[in-house]
């Protein structure tokens, strides 16, 4: 169950599915590999109800992507930064909110990297076994790709610009010196967020 959920995921996403054989001759299609995790209730220890405890996501296998690529003579995919909080800045931005006695909220955006904007052409990828699909006629289905996802190398990159250009259009700037922390100032208030990839740590007055 929790794997054909990471499925509907990455299709609602914006990605498809599309027969093996119409895959462009000399494009790698990428292995799956699938991640798992169990979550636990704070108050009981136990695995969750929801779910059966279990939440899936299907990830592209990038280092053997980039083996393939190899294989095949094509060029290494790009690389790209993304800017995360680090531990300094972070104890400062927490040190300044408990001076000024600022309240704190945590912001955890669900399926980030398929939100963000792909740079490159479509890419494909192989569906996990446990949810392996055959066409009428018993060919493979595979994912087209037209978002970002997790385990591309340029993924973090994709989604890293695409968080900016949704917090530059609601008015927050950017720190100078310090590209992972946002301001921003309304009706004689102010407030600060640092980001660690897809989650949000707010400071606001």
């Amino acid at each position: 169950m929790s794997d054909q959920r990471a499925h509907q995921s990455v299709l609602a996403a914006g990605n498809v599915l599309v027969r093996i054989d119409t895959v462009p001759d000399g494009v790698p299609i990428a292995p799956c590999v699938t991640q798992r995790k169990y979550k636990i209730e704070q108050s009981t220890g136990r695995l969750e109800s929801k779910n059966g405890g279990v939440k899936s996501r299907h990830c592209v296998n990038g280092a053997r992507l980039a083996a393939f690529r190899e294989k095949m003579g094509l060029p290494p995919a790009a690389t790209g930064q993304s800017n995360i909080v680090d531990d300094l800045v972070l104890k400062m931005f927490l040190a300044d909110a408990a001076g000024r006695r600022r309240w704190l909220t945590k912001a955890d955006i669900g399926n980030a990297y398929a939100k963000g904007v792909r740079s490159r052409d479509p890419g494909y990828m192989y569906m996990a076994k446990s949810i392996e699909e055959k066409d009428d006629d018993g060919t493979l289905m595979v994912y087209k790709l037209y978002t970002p996802l997790w385990g591309e190398t340029e993924a973090g990159f994709e989604w890293d610009v695409e968080l900016d250009r949704a917090l530059t259009s609601m008015g927050w700037k950017q720190c100078e010196g310090v590209p992972a922390m946002y301001w921003h100032e309304q009706h004689g208030s102010d407030a600060r967020v640092v980001k660690i990839v897809d989650d949000l740590l707010f400071s606001e007055s």
